[in-house]
């Protein structure tokens, strides 16, 4: 009789020990689940906000090249007018010369009508 209660309390004590491992194997497999869709939402949060780095950082970059093109356009400009500016004065410099010498040569008639 003995032996049998002994049996019967090994059974049942194995059968605990049985179900507790079940229940820590399930809870291990539940954490896991969760620290591995955890680690997933973590990864997807990074890829997108690498994503949202490339395309800030695209931007800024297409930005910069407008901001440089728009500079060599004015950049451009800006010596035209300077070019035209110096013709301009040249122009201006020459016409002085040639009143001047009109007004030489006008005096010069004046003084040999008299």
């Amino acid at each position: 009789d003995d032996s049998m209660l002994n049996t019967s309390l090994n059974e049942e004590a194995l059968k605990k020990i049985q179900d507790n491992a079940e229940k820590e194997k399930a809870a291990i497999k539940e954490k896991s689940k969760i620290e591995i869709e955890q680690l997933q939402v973590e990864h997807n949060q990074t890829a997108g906000e690498r994503k949202a780095l490339e395309v800030k950082l695209e931007k800024e970059r297409i930005a910069r090249v407008e901001t440089e093109k728009r500079r060599e356009v004015m950049q451009k400009k800006l010596e035209e007018m300077e070019a035209q500016l110096i013709i301009g004065g040249e122009m201006a410099t020459k016409a002085v010369k040639q009143e001047a010498a009109l007004r030489k040569a006008e005096q010069t008639l004046i003084a040999r009508q008299r």
